[in-house]
């Protein structure tokens, strides 16, 4: 089993998409941006760490180090994801504020 970016990139941006739309949801439903976090869920890696345990278990450590190398590579890109997300809106609505306070003056 290769890493390839692709597996990379693509959880970066579904993690990415889903804090930037929990952001937005929870500011036209005033709740909890966490709240929809639950959507990283199918993101997550679960049957690579399977193989990963799997591969160890067996005593094939070169195919368990490559498996829990992308399983840490992908889980990684998930939170960074959620992490700019969080950033982009914390700058977004700082923003805004500071527009808004600028209109009044």
């Amino acid at each position: 089993m290769i890493v390839n970016g692709f597996d990379v990139q693509s959880s970066f941006i579904g993690g990415l998409f889903i804090g930037v739309a929990g952001h937005i949801m929870s500011k036209i439903l005033l709740t909890s941006y966490s709240l929809y976090y639950s959507g990283i869920i199918p993101l997550v890696p679960g049957g690579t760490a399977y193989e990963a345990i799997k591969n160890l278990i067996l005593n094939d450590y070169h195919e368990a180090l490559i498996t829990m190398i992308k399983v840490a590579l992908i889980s990684s890109s998930i939170a960074l994801g959620l992490l700019i997300a969080d950033l982009l809106s914390k700058v977004y609505y700082k923003f805004k504020k500071h527009r808004q306070l600028n209109k009044v003056k």
